[in-house]
């Protein structure tokens, strides 16, 4: 593996300011990959990626140090897959979700074998599915549709039970409140990843078209704050979508990649 030197992103809350992530690792990635999900099992050390286009479709387990592809399955060519997350039954159970494009289906996986084991549908804000994570604590999964909303989803029943805009502070209260006095909605949200910071929860999303990672407040759909990855991508040869990112073993560290990218990266975000 390659160790590289710390380099500096942009932090945005209301105002910028300068912060700093670190690529632990450079890993080999598939560049025929249109990466549309990561996501990664702490338990079994596996990690799984969910991949796109019609005719193209499939979903992977591959090493997490090579980048090496373990195990595949190919989708039908009228499903164009997006995002995927990990997650376990009432029983313990470890299972992958993983949602499509304009096919309003989804499909349930054993996470050990990758058996397709349910088919079910779904509606969003506009029909589509983008994103999805999960968090294990409320038993539910956060879903995005490329819109400015978070779809929040019963894990046993797959309903939606609320929603939430996602907003940029444009002004803040003086007075305490949470809520911001001004806002402005952040649409084009894509692929998602749930993580708990200091006993607040939040969703790490990835913006279609846009080098940045957003924190987002998954109480309030707050944007905390963003991270500017151009560096990362200005970096490589192929110039694809950053799409992709998921928790490791450790806390504060991500796998993060992008569509048919040769390479994913280990960072710390700080």
């Amino acid at each position: 593996l390659l160790f590289l030197v710390a380099s500096v992103a942009h932090c945005v809350s209301t105002t910028r300011e300068d912060t700093q992530f670190e690529v632990l690792q450079v890993i080999t990635h598939d560049t025929n990959a249109f990466t549309q999900g990561l996501t990664y099992d702490v338990g079994s050390g596996k990690l799984y990626e969910s991949t796109g286009l019609y005719g193209e479709s499939d979903l992977r387990e591959i090493d997490p140090i090579s980048g090496e592809v373990i195990k595949i399955v190919n989708m039908d060519r009228q499903y164009f897959a997006e995002g995927m997350t990990l997650f376990e039954t009432e029983s313990g159970e470890k299972r992958l979700i993983q949602i499509t494009w304009n096919e309003k289906t989804g499909f349930i996986y054993s996470a050990d074998t990758l058996e397709r084991l349910e088919t079910f549908s779904y509606e969003t804000s506009n029909g589509q599915g983008w994103g999805i994570t999960y968090n294990a604590a409320e038993k539910e999964f956060i879903v995005s549709d490329g819109s400015n909303w978070l779809h929040f989803w019963d894990r046993d029943t797959l309903t939606e039970k609320r929603r939430i805009s996602v907003e940029l502070a444009l002004a803040e209260t003086k007075s305490g409140n949470p809520k911001p006095l001004l806002t402005e909605s952040v649409d084009r949200l894509n692929e998602l990843e749930f993580v708990v910071e200091k006993g607040e929860a939040y969703v790490l999303a990835n913006r279609w078209r846009d080098n940045d990672i957003y924190k987002i407040n998954a109480q309030t759909g707050i944007i905390a704050r963003i991270y500017d990855m151009s560096d990362l991508r200005n970096s490589l040869p192929r110039k694809g979508v950053l799409n992709g990112i998921s928790i490791t073993a450790e806390e504060g560290i991500y796998y993060i990649t992008g569509k048919k990218w040769s390479t994913m990266y280990v960072i710390r975000l700080y």
